[in-house]
């Protein structure tokens, strides 16, 4: 708090003000908390930073406060006016805390009084709460329940085990989904192919994904991820070309190929990742 600065060596001290103890005086014309005392503080919190009428809890609306604050807590400030709870810091809250006061300086005899204002924003800074999903084909899989009873067989929509998060760099050919729900404060623009897009719900068109993250605080952090939606054999060219050994095969009899000893692999230049090279 200001004051202990403004009093030092001023020959201020903090009065006992009364301002309060008569009916519908209010501190600024807007807090009704009684009397002033050594000082008050009022805490009001807010969703959005606009509208500051939110439940404060057991029953107060708009604001809770205490009064004679410096006498009562002001060695250790020990006093608990609100509790923010875990859905608050996801979401993100806005508080403001007000401290109203009188002072006194005898050399003149004069009083003053003042309010000081705090505005604060609290939230979830975690950019790593942000996930990027990687998005599963679903198999088309028979199930019989029951076939000694003669039940009907079921079709069923099975995924694999391809669904985890993916990391920067990563290629998926399913597509992917963005996942705020742990973190929603954090802005995020997605590019594809270098254009700014749409939010989308899945994100499945070939190409190169940015995803920039933004958090309320201003920390950055960007994501980019690959979606392939080539055929096996198309993607595997995209690497290997049409063979990835280059040589003379002499027998095929067998799980492994077996090459004279002019044998050579290739793996073309992909952007982003690797340059072309052959070995022999």
């Amino acid at each position: 708090l200001k004051y202990g600065e403004q009093l030092n060596g001023k020959s201020w001290r903090l009065s006992y003000d009364d301002w309060g103890s008569k009916e519908n005086e209010k501190i600024n014309n807007l807090f009704m908390t009684g009397t002033v005392g050594s000082g008050t503080v009022i805490i009001q919190k807010s969703k959005d930073g606009r509208n500051w009428n939110s439940s404060m809890g057991n029953g107060y609306l708009g604001y809770r406060y205490t009064t004679d604050f410096e006498r009562c807590y002001g060695s250790n400030n020990n006093i608990l006016l609100s509790k923010i709870n875990v859905d608050e810091i996801r979401n993100g809250i806005y508080y403001r805390i007000y401290y109203a006061y009188e002072v006194y300086q005898e050399a003149t005899n004069t009083y003053k009084n003042y309010m000081e204002k705090y505005e604060l924003y609290l939230c979830n800074n975690n950019l790593e709460y942000i996930k990027i999903i990687n998005l599963s084909e679903p198999d088309d899989t028979t199930i019989v329940k029951n076939a000694q009873n003669g039940e009907t067989v079921e079709k069923l929509k099975l995924y694999g085990d391809l669904t985890k998060t993916l990391t920067d760099g990563a290629q998926t050919f399913t597509g992917f989904s963005i996942d705020a729900f742990y973190n929603p404060t954090v802005k995020i623009n997605v590019k594809h192919n270098g254009k700014d897009i749409k939010e989308q719900s899945k994100y499945t068109d070939h190409g190169k994904y940015e995803i920039q993250l933004t958090s309320k605080c201003g920390d950055e952090k960007t994501i980019t991820i690959y979606v392939d939606k080539n055929p096996d054999y198309s993607i595997s060219a995209v690497y290997f070309g049409t063979n990835l050994l280059h040589g003379t095969r002499i027998w095929d009899d067998g799980a492994i190929p077996v090459y004279k000893e002019d044998v050579s692999y290739c793996i073309n230049s992909v952007p982003d990742y690797i340059s072309a090279f052959c070995a022999g």
